[in-house]
């Protein structure tokens, strides 16, 4: 999710989406996808059908990441900067760098709340990257 080559600060207000694929650990931009006017649950389906694997984006609300259960894609939220350098540190796996996290987010020691291990309470709860398995409850 982007606005202005940034990541978008908030996912659910988000107006565009960049679809990258990874081949070789060098990025290959596919699309740009315009989201605007899309629901919450008409940007899950629309990810859902672009057969996206991670989604790395900025705020999300915890209603939302409720969403994404069930499904594969991986959520990397909480993420701040401009676009084509979080793809890079994505490639490299340096994402989890505190260099990446929102402003105000503190990344230490943060782990999935026990109540939903795979959605991310807040961001300083979203250092590492929830992986949403088929079937979860």
């Amino acid at each position: 999710m982007h606005w202005q080559e940034r990541i978008a600060p908030v996912f659910e207000v988000a107006p565009n989406m960049a679809v990258v694929q990874v081949q070789e650990r060098k990025l290959h931009v596919l699309s740009n996808q315009s989201l605007i006017g899309q629901s919450i649950p008409a940007r899950v389906q629309h990810l859902l059908a672009l057969q996206v694997q991670v989604l790395i984006c900025g705020a999300m609300a915890r209603s939302t990441c409720q969403q994404f259960r069930g499904t594969a894609i991986t959520l990397i939220p909480f993420i701040s900067g401009p676009l084509e350098e979080i793809m890079q540190a994505w490639v490299e796996d340096r994402l989890v760098s505190d260099a990446y996290a929102m402003p105000g987010c503190r990344r230490q020691n943060m782990t999935a709340p026990p109540a939903l291990p795979s959605t991310p309470h807040c961001c300083r709860r979203a250092a590492k990257p929830f992986h949403h398995q088929h079937g979860e409850p």
